[in-house]
């Protein structure tokens, strides 16, 4: 069999390779045990700063393996598909990026028809599933900008689709998965040891330094070398650019080091040695050369012709293409050749490229010290982009250009044409939100509404209106919660309020502030919930939106239920009920989300002995549980028959399915007379709840179907089945900060430990759950913990 083979994304790199024996060792070891059956490793994670040469040692190994036919040892079959991306972005995590082009491309690749169907994490199964069908070596180089920059939450890749993949393919995976990072990727963490294996890559030695500046022509002994390779502490790129410019500029002649003009750069940061090299080349590069360098800090990716064509044309501007306009194609030539002996430059298929952090260089340094060449050349680049997409694109691949175009704009300080121009008409097309509802591009549309922000989340320019302003504060909250990065959601959201309620457009902050409630609660912090749902519903009143009014309304009420004030939750439903019948007479009893909250409070206020199913009950229990679920199953039935026959909204129906499975499921433990066989019923509707919520947008939803199942497989003894769904709900709330489904799902451990007599474990769990309950004033589970508790005592 031929194997697949596609590396044209992964940096190229330079001519010169040192060292780097063990580590190459422990890639092809990797590999070996990764086709191996009984051997858990799947997934080497390399970790070092940048510079270093992760990027450099794959490719060489990649190299390597090919000359093996792709397979290190006989032992091992070969490869059927060998996959490589790149996820570089100027060199830093602090950039916006996305994965939409990475998964649509990668799914592509691997033969999924419908690459742009589904939402973030959905795809992410998907390419996983495919993936592991064949025995497959999938790079993920230079996956730091999808991760959180180092801090608390350090580490953690901010887009679902990617997290979703490298966590399936770390359990389960018949080829190998490499990451190239900065930091560790912390959703796999936990396996480091077992089926993750984790290469520091260090810096080099100063026997493996001082070699590659012999290599390189260096002249000087032995001892000076190292003594070099030791100053610069063995970075890789740093080396490489210095020992390049002692050749070019000085001879070879280490001995000329001390002549060379350090000033200028930072070392204080990361990439200081790497800084200081080239500020140091830039007193020595022709103006041409310089020029050419210039031009890649204007990108995040290797640069075709014809977009350096845009930046080289007339009229010449000091600081941008002063050394380039009308260069003959020879002279451009001789430009191109001696910047790549110099290693500041690299070219590929694609076109122009440099290292991440020799462009994050080169436009540090255009923007500050030659600004009009930097909003000239944004500018030129903003009129190609436009320029270069349909009017209306109806592909991800044809909308890129328009993206490009918007941050390219953004950085002109075009602000009012790029959002007015480009953004509203031809990529959201107004209010149909055209990328997010139909492509699916959460990622690159924030990237795109990022651009407008000068504080990141906080503050939109002042170059837009007000209702622009507040219209991109909501819509970078809405992306941010699509992405699942819900705790960075509330901050734009509660900022849109304000300008809303200064526009006194009560309608839109009312809105606002019933989905920061939303997010609030399912963080946890349910204190704000409450505080955030009253105030949705004093601004939703003061409309004549009779629809806004009942969203507020059931927000607020399933705020007051988590916090434990069950009657007060019961009359605000009861309210919103009212106000339903009013705007929609044929439709009187609320329905879709709504209806599923009201349902949610019908089914806890009988309270939880029964559904713990820890013990025989009381008849009275019994009656109050069958009397609940009876009057769901009627809600839900006609709720789920609205939706089905209107816009039948996937959120809609499969939050319906979970109250009819939930309540299937009480009448299976009260004992009644029902004339449908319970608990048949409740595994068929709970099934569809899980299915229907995979599919959807926003993942916080989720773990409500998986807990309810749960508690469906631990009554039905089937532990394994009920501790895979515990185990999802939990890896889920954790990465989201959902502090209130992970109560839950330490509640719920609770009582399959109890349900084993495993009472330590019990106890662990019950401990943990208090902890967050107590923190998140989560009192409707107050009565479970008191029940619990009095269970543990008894034992």
């Amino acid at each position: 069999m031929t194997t697949k083979i596609d590396t044209s994304r992964l940096p190229t790199p330079g001519p010169h390779f040192i060292g780097r024996l063990e580590e190459l060792s422990f890639l092809d070891t990797s590999w070996v045990l990764s086709g191996l059956e009984n051997e858990p490793a799947n997934t080497v994670v390399i970790v070092a700063m940048g510079g270093v040469g992760k990027s450099t040692l794959l490719a060489h190994w990649l190299k390597d393996l090919a000359s093996k036919n792709w397979t290190p040892d006989e032992r091992d079959p070969k490869a059927n598909a060998v996959f490589v991306w790149s996820f570089y972005r100027q060199g830093t995590e602090e950039r916006l990026a996305s994965s939409d082009e990475f998964l649509e491309q990668t799914l592509r690749w691997f033969g999924d028809p419908n690459p742009t169907d589904g939402q973030p994490r959905e795809r992410g199964e998907r390419l996983a599933a495919l993936v592991r069908r064949q025995r497959t070596l999938l790079i993920l180089d230079g996956l730091e900008p999808l991760q959180e920059p180092p801090g608390p939450r350090g580490g953690r890749i901010k887009d679902q689709g990617v997290a979703t993949l490298v966590r399936s393919l770390s359990l389960d995976n018949n080829g190998l998965l490499v990451i190239s990072t900065r930091q560790m990727v912390d959703e796999i963490r936990y396996q480091e040891g077992g089926a993750v294996r984790r290469m520091n890559l260090e810096r080099f030695s100063d026997d493996d330094g001082a070699a590659l500046l012999s290599k390189l022509g260096v002249v000087g002994t032995e001892k000076e070398r190292r003594r070099t390779s030791a100053d610069y502490h063995g970075h890789a790129l740093a080396l490489q650019l210095l020992g390049s410019y002692l050749v070019e500029a000085c001879g070879g002649e280490i001995r000329q080091l001390d002549t060379v003009d350090f000033e200028v750069a930072d070392a204080v940061t990361q990439d200081g040695h790497a800084w200081r090299v080239i500020a140091a080349y830039e007193n020595w590069l022709q103006s041409s050369e310089l020029s050419v360098l210039r031009l890649l800090g204007f990108f995040d990716k290797p640069v075709s012709n014809d977009e350096i064509g845009v930046l080289r044309a007339e009229p010449v501007v000091q600081g941008l293409n002063d050394g380039i306009v009308g260069l003959n194609q020879q002279t451009w030539n001789v430009t191109i050749s001696r910047l790549q002996r110099a290693g500041l430059l690299l070219v590929n298929d694609e076109g122009l490229d440099a290292h991440p952090l020799i462009r994050a260089y080169f436009a540090h340094h255009v923007e500050r010290q030659h600004p009009n060449a930097w909003q000239d050349g944004h500018e030129r680049l903003y009129e190609h982009y436009k320029n270069a997409a349909p009017e209306l694109p109806e592909t991800l691949e044809e909308m890129m250009p328009l993206y490009a175009a918007v941050v390219h704009g953004c950085k002109a300080g075009k602000y009012d044409e790029a959002f007015n121009g480009v953004y509203w008409p031809r990529i959201e097309r107004g209010n149909e939100g055209y990328p997010t509802h139909k492509l699916g591009a959460f990622g690159q549309s924030l990237v795109a509404a990022g651009s407008f922000f000068v504080q990141r989340w906080t503050k939109v320019t002042p170059k837009l209106r007000d209702d622009e302003k507040a219209w991109l504060l909501n819509e970078a909250g809405f992306l941010l919660r699509g992405l699942g990065r819900l705790t960075e959601a509330v901050q734009p959201m509660e900022t849109g309020i304000e300008f809303y309620k200064s526009l006194e457009d009560w309608e839109n902050a009312a809105g606002s502030a019933s989905n920061v409630s939303e997010i609030s609660l399912t963080l946890g912090n349910v204190t704000r919930a409450v505080t955030s749902g009253e105030e949705s519903v004093e601004l939703g009143d003061r409309t004549d939106n009779l629809f806004e009014r009942i969203v507020d309304r059931t927000m607020l009420a399933a705020a007051l239920h988590q916090a434990g004030r069950l009657e007060d939750a019961l009359a605000t439903f009861r309210q919103a009920e009212m106000l339903q019948e009013r705007w929609q007479p044929h439709l009187p009893r609320l329905y879709s989300l709504p209806g599923y909250q009201y349902c949610d409070l019908l089914l806890c206020r009988p309270g939880p002995r029964i559904w713990l199913a820890l013990d025989d009950g009381v008849p009275e229990e019994f009656a109050a549980l069958e009397e609940a679920c009876e009057s769901v199953l009627d809600r839900a039935k006609y709720a789920l028959n609205v939706v089905l026959k209107g816009a039948r909204n996937l959120l809609g129906i499969s939050l319906n399915n979970l109250s009819l499975g939930r309540a299937y499921l009480g009448l299976s433990l009260s004992r009644s007379s029902h004339p449908e066989p319970a608990a048949p019923r409740a595994a068929e509707h709970l099934d569809e709840a899980v299915q229907g919520l995979r599919r959807y947008t926003d993942e916080s939803y989720l773990p409500r179907g998986l807990l309810a199942r749960a508690a469906f497989h631990r009554i039905d003894n089937e532990r394994h089945r009920a501790e895979a769904d515990l185990n999802e709900a939990e890896e889920i709330a954790e990465r989201g900060g959902m502090l209130l489904h992970l109560a839950d799902v330490h509640l719920e451990r609770t009582v399959l430990h109890l349900q084993y007599d495993e009472n330590d474990k019990a106890r662990d769990r019950l401990d943990r759950a208090v902890a967050l309950i107590e923190e998140c004033s989560y009192g409707r589970r107050l009565r479970d913990v008191e029940y619990l508790e009095g269970v543990l005592a008894g034992r």
